[in-house]
């Protein structure tokens, strides 16, 4: 079993910082550049995406990582776009809301599986490019 560990962020990184788990990392950032909403859609200005994606790189170097792929499973059905200079995410990805006592909170958190990680990387690419994802 592979115990979790919040991970140095890199510098490439900008604002993300990740905690990686067993079958899965949390995504975390100011509220500046990461906004979730209560439908579980989540956002980041597109102009955060290279700090993303080194993120996702990062995640990619992580133990877990390799062995949650070969565990293998399915993507649910999701929808990536883009809308006012922003990447909004639909489906992959579990956006905390936190509570009453956590809604000031400048801090949010995206969990993501790590099976998901390539084809939100792939998803988000094609919604900036402006090509529609399959």
């Amino acid at each position: 079993m592979i115990m979790g560990a919040i991970l140095e962020p890199t510098p490439e990184m900008g604002p993300f910082t990740c905690e990686a788990r067993g079958e899965s990392f949390c995504l975390g950032c100011h509220r500046d550049y990461l906004a979730v909403t209560p439908d579980r859609v989540w956002s980041i200005p597109a102009s955060q995406v290279p700090a993303l994606f080194a993120a996702f790189d990062q995640i990619r170097a992580f133990p877990a990582y390799a062995a949650d792929l070969q565990a293998g499973g399915d993507v649910p059905a999701h929808n990536i776009e883009m809308r006012d200079q922003h990447v909004h995410v639909e489906g992959l990805g579990h956006a905390y809301l936190g509570d009453a006592s956590t809604q000031d909170w400048p801090y949010r958190t995206v969990e993501v599986l790590y099976r998901h990680v390539q084809t939100l990387q792939d998803a988000i690419t094609s919604a900036v490019a402006g090509t529609p994802t399959p």
